[in-house]
């Protein structure tokens, strides 16, 4: 039993190289038939012309001398049932040497379509040894090598040294709280607005996958798995690419940020930037994060119900959407989908309403106070925060997470290798069935002829 996709592989180059091999065997025996039937063929027409021959001599004597017609007339006899037997066994022999012909073509279709099969199968090995030996390498050598094998505990120790440490204070005092907090989560809002445009897509791919599986078949589910193991070894492959360089990006700007000793904000800007107008600018940066927070709920809500809204038309083909929605009885699901994004819209609609023009103006004025300067150090310093948290999942749950994608698509490719061959074994089946009855059918007329001049029962004809 194959292990990984390189063993399976392997197996099947091996099949499809034995098929071969038996095929060509199979060919070069039909070969030797057919050569053999040919010259049977060729003999009877010569005994035929032999045949004729006498009987043609034996009638020219009789038309020059009538007087002895008496006396040859039993030799006559005896040429004509020499020559109608001599018939009856060429058109035989004819039509044994068409068959033989015929199942020469099969068995030379069979053996180029054997030999495709191994080639096909060759390819494949290779491009699998190809993927198998650069998983190895990533998982048995780069992954244990320096600098990914201290990696994670790098990014973790990075985000505790006293460049970070120093880099945040810098952007902490220049930055009022509110304003910091503001800004800072709308780089995770987005994130999550992308991740819910993404849910969107993953669930209208996840119908079509489940309508493509629903019979059942393992064949059906090999698009799905491999899509998976690709995006599982895309992963690891960018993580052992890009994670070292991603760590030294975010280590040199966090010391680099620590590193200046300039003020980010004159003393005007900072009394300015710092001055909260009563509180009114942290109100209005509480109610956008609430409006936005809202959006993200909202689109979470929508991505939810348009793949509820995929299922049912799929489902319930020719179905009425906006009956089905209330129908909770028969479609629990939808109709829940629908009572929750109403009510994620009235919420997103009430924060919206909450976070007025005046509030809008007061938020914008006070992000405009901001020097460039500053945002562009404030961005650097939380991207690279993000960047060292991200590097901190353990490169063992990207390894874990292919092994289990190929595991997966293994499976698949094993249980659906006997459906493969049993398919594969009825076509070649039903390909020499047709052969060999198009011959039969072939020399029907011949062997009717000869019937005529000879035994009906004879073995060539009898053969199932």
């Amino acid at each position: 039993m194959a292990t990984n996709l390189f063993d399976l592989a392997l197996q099947q180059e091996g099949s499809r190289r034995a098929a071969a091999t038996t095929a060509q065997s199979a060919l070069s025996a039909t070969n030797t038939a057919a050569r053999a039937a040919a010259l049977a063929s060729s003999a009877a027409a010569d005994a035929l012309l032999a045949a004729e021959t006498t009987l043609a001599t034996l009638r020219r004597q009789q038309a020059a001398t009538p007087a002895a017609a008496a006396a040859l007339a039993d030799a006559l006899r005896a040429a004509t049932v020499a020559q109608r037997a001599a018939l009856a066994l060429q058109l035989t022999r004819a039509a044994e040497a068409g068959a033989a012909a015929l199942t020469e073509a099969a068995a030379r279709q069979s053996a180029l379509d054997t030999q495709a099969a191994w080639q096909e199968a060759r390819a494949a090995l290779h491009l699998a040894r190809a993927a198998h030996e650069g998983r190895r390498e990533l998982i048995d050598n780069t992954l244990l090598q320096p600098p990914l094998d201290t990696l994670v505990a790098d990014a973790t120790a990075a985000l505790a040294s006293q460049a970070h440490a120093d880099a945040s204070t810098r952007i902490g005092n220049a930055l009022p709280a509110a304003l910091r907090t503001r800004a800072r989560s709308r780089a995770g809002q987005a994130h999550t607005l992308a991740q819910a445009a993404a849910a969107s897509l993953q669930a209208a791919q996840a119908e079509f996958d489940a309508q493509a599986e629903a019979g059942g078949q393992p064949a059906t589910q090999l698009p799905r798995l491999r899509r998976a193991l690709q995006a599982a070894d895309a992963r690891l492959v960018a993580f052992a690419g890009g994670a070292p360089g991603q760590l030294a990006s975010a280590v040199a700007t966090l010391a680099e940020l620590a590193a200046r000793t300039d003020d980010p904000l004159t003393a005007a800007q900072e009394t300015q930037l710092h001055d909260l107008h009563g509180g009114d600018r942290p109100a209005a940066a509480a109610a956008e994060m609430d409006r936005d927070d809202a959006a993200v709920v909202l689109a979470a809500a929508a991505a939810v119900l348009q793949g509820e809204r995929l299922r049912a038309l799929v489902n319930t083909p020719g179905g009425d959407l906006a009956t089905m929605e209330t129908d909770s009885t028969n479609h629990p699901a939808l109709a829940q989908a629908r009572v929750d994004f109403h009510a994620a819209q009235l919420t997103f609609d009430g924060a919206t309403v909450d976070y007025t023009p005046a509030m809008q103006q007061t938020l914008a004025d006070w992000q405009a106070e901001v020097p460039e300067a500053l945002w562009s150090e404030a961005a650097a310093l939380w991207a690279a925060e993000d960047r060292l948290l991200a590097l901190q999942t353990p490169p063992a749950a990207l390894v874990a997470a292919v092994a289990s994608a190929e595991a997966a698509l293994l499976a698949a490719l094993q249980a659906d290798a006997p459906v493969q061959q049993r398919s594969a074994d009825a076509a070649a089946a039903l390909a020499a069935q047709q052969a060999h009855h198009r011959a039969r059918l072939d020399a029907a007329g011949a062997r009717g002829t000869a019937a005529l001049r000879g035994p009906l029962v004879s073995a060539p004809w009898l053969q199932a």
